[in-house]
């Protein structure tokens, strides 16, 4: 099934554990895929891999928590982006 075929997902922290998990099931469901994370090397080879597996997938090197990285790293990520791909949110804790 491909699901988010012709749309455009950026995962943050997609270089390890669950970041990593939902950008692989986006790509297998169609989207390209924006990785990002701090983690640069772990981050290249994921999208090596994932091109490798004839998806669509690229990676920008990224640290959500500086906010003087937010403004340029969403400029370099929106062109051509259409409506975007979001993830569910996890469950939360508690009542």
């Amino acid at each position: 099934m491909n699901r988010l075929t012709g749309k455009v997902a950026v995962v943050t922290g997609a270089a390890l554990g669950l970041g990593r998990a939902t950008a692989l099931r986006m790509a297998e469901q169609g989207a390209a895929v924006a990785l990002t994370d701090v983690r640069e090397d772990d981050g290249q080879a994921f999208a090596r891999d994932l091109a490798g597996r004839g998806l669509q997938a690229r990676f920008w090197r990224h640290d959500v928590s500086d906010e003087a990285e937010t403004a340029p790293a969403e400029a370099r990520l929106r062109p051509g982006a259409t409506r975007p791909a979001r993830s569910p949110r996890p469950p939360r804790s508690g009542p």
